[in-house]
């Protein structure tokens, strides 16, 4: 059955990310150099090869920053992140926004045109492959807090914040899930893969 997988990078006391919104505590923050190990980018392009349709968030998709830069490293040859930004590129992206609507001026993206659920149910119907998600804390919290998440990837990084954007609403529902693996790599990201507990 096809899965929505939510991925998203935390930091050591569960925050993905800051109050100010700075992004210096992430091993890897946008910078032209990728910190990242050989075997945690060969995770990213084998888990983008079975998500074959990203969900994003409205300020994902239109601001500037995460389109933008993932299509201009896909026009770059040698570079060791072209793979993985050219399956951004390739994927069928769906934006989730509340004023959006239009054409959002990248190929392969399109806005949501029902309510989330109803829209994320449909795509999970329709998929051939897996669903990945990428978004604000907002965003994800929307998510789960409608159920509609299957596995939760955290990329954490080795840095408490002490405050932060929350990964879970704070809504008093209680959510299980098992560990299903989790790996450490040598740049100091743990990656931690749960599923939801039926």
């Amino acid at each position: 059955m096809t899965k929505l997988i939510l991925q998203t990078q935390v930091s050591l006391d569960g925050y993905m990310g800051a109050p100010d919104g700075d992004l210096e505590w992430l091993l890897w923050h946008w910078q032209q150099e990728w910190p990242w190990d050989p075997q945690l980018r060969a995770y990213h392009e084998q888990l983008l090869s079975s998500c074959r349709v990203a969900l994003l968030s409205g300020k994902m998709a239109v601001g500037p920053g995460f389109l933008d830069h993932w299509h201009e490293v896909a026009q770059q040859k040698g570079n060791p992140q072209q793979r993985f930004a050219q399956s951004i590129v390739d994927a069928d992206k769906v934006a989730f926004s509340r004023s959006g609507g239009g054409d959002i001026g990248w190929p392969n993206t399109r806005y949501a045109t029902r309510p989330l659920s109803e829209e994320v149910h449909a795509l999970k119907r329709a998929a051939k492959t897996d669903l990945i998600a990428w978004g604000g804390s907002e965003f994800v919290q929307s998510l789960l807090r409608e159920d509609l998440v299957d596995e939760v990837h955290l990329l954490v990084n080795p840095t408490a914040l002490g405050d932060g954007l929350p990964v879970f609403p704070a809504d008093g529902k209680r959510r299980t899930y098992h560990l299903v693996h989790a790996t450490a790599y040598s740049c100091g990201v743990t990656v931690q893969r749960y599923a939801v507990r039926s």
